[in-house]
């Protein structure tokens, strides 16, 4: 049987939907975690758009290390790194 796939926000945006299949390695609950970062730093999940990722990159690996483990943010924020630059 394979995993259930992540939910994502109601209404989110591609970019939005991206980072939740990033998170949902690294967390229960990948679309709560990216909602609630977004709102705190200004950004519309619904709108979330590539150029917006750079300024949520730290943010969402602390949340991450917070809820997961120190090693899980250093590897979220080195993947959402690594991926942009390939973009």
């Amino acid at each position: 049987m394979s995993p259930a796939r992540p939910i994502p926000p109601a209404g989110s945006s591609a970019t939005a939907d991206w980072l939740v299949e990033l998170l949902a390695e690294f967390t229960a609950f990948p679309g709560a975690l990216l909602a609630a970062v977004c709102e705190r730093h200004g950004h519309d999940v619904t709108k979330l758009d590539v150029t917006d990722v750079p300024a949520l990159i730290h943010p969402i690996a602390l949340q991450v290390a917070l809820f997961n483990h120190v090693d899980a943010g250093f590897v979220v924020k080195r993947r959402l790194l690594l991926a942009l630059s390939q973009r």
